[in-house]
């Protein structure tokens, strides 16, 4: 998820569920309706994956428990810490990330690396929604040597995760293969976020090869 990178297939690249951030953007403290970041929030979610784009996907074993543990401050940017829990692994079961929103009502995440470092520079951190915003789109080139992948907002659509209906709004990354790797197909990484909840489903794609997973939201507690 600046996109985060796991080590899949041949190529060790991963398209992962998220964007660079916008370059220059101010700071803002003000919530939007959109985004829910009060402390004390929590999700759970669990990640199913398969090899291949036709067979079933079936529950991996991980199991991602996001909570909103504090409002902290950096460099007069005020964040959510959110902690990652696992169930999957005991050798690292906690991790953090930092929300904020930023002038456009984006959300937006820093790392616990460049938090911890005291660095958080807009171009640092990355666009996991835009929240109402479809005039901002963001060609990511992480990819470069494979192709591009465009992230932009959609229409609402609606979804069902674990029988229960949702209407969503997508914020997705088209990824194009360039003419130099003709054997890559197109993909399509998603976001689908529901206003006032969050992330209710996301894909991931390798990016050579068909190995794929999705994260579904089994539950949230929300104040």
């Amino acid at each position: 998820m600046k996109t985060n990178l796991l080590a899949v297939l041949t190529v060790s690249l991963f398209l992962t569920s998220c964007s660079r951030s916008d370059d220059e953007i101010e700071e803002t403290t003000q919530e939007t309706p959109f985004f829910n970041l009060k402390v004390g929030n929590e999700w759970v979610y669990k990640t199913y994956d398969r090899q291949d784009f036709t067979s079933e996907l079936k529950f991996n074993g991980k199991i991602d428990t996001l909570k909103i543990v504090e409002e902290v401050s950096l460099n007069n940017k005020k964040y959510a810490k959110v902690r990652h829990s696992y169930k999957d692994n005991p050798n690292q079961n906690q991790n953090y990330e930092y929300w904020r929103l930023n002038n456009k009502g984006h959300l937006v995440s820093l790392s616990s690396y460049h938090f911890n470092q005291g660095t958080s520079s807009d171009n640092l951190e990355i666009v996991k929604h835009t929240g109402k915003d479809f005039d901002y789109s963001y060609t990511d080139l992480t990819f470069s040597n494979y192709g591009n992948i465009t992230y932009k907002l959609y229409p609402d659509t609606s979804i069902s995760i674990n029988n229960q209906a949702y209407t969503v709004s997508p914020y997705n990354g088209h990824f194009i293969p360039n003419a130099q790797n003709p054997h890559l197909i197109s993909k399509v990484v998603e976001n689908n976020y529901k206003e006032g909840l969050g992330l209710v489903k996301s894909v991931c794609h390798s990016v050579a090869g068909t190995y794929n997973f999705e994260e579904h939201l089994i539950s949230y507690s929300l104040k």
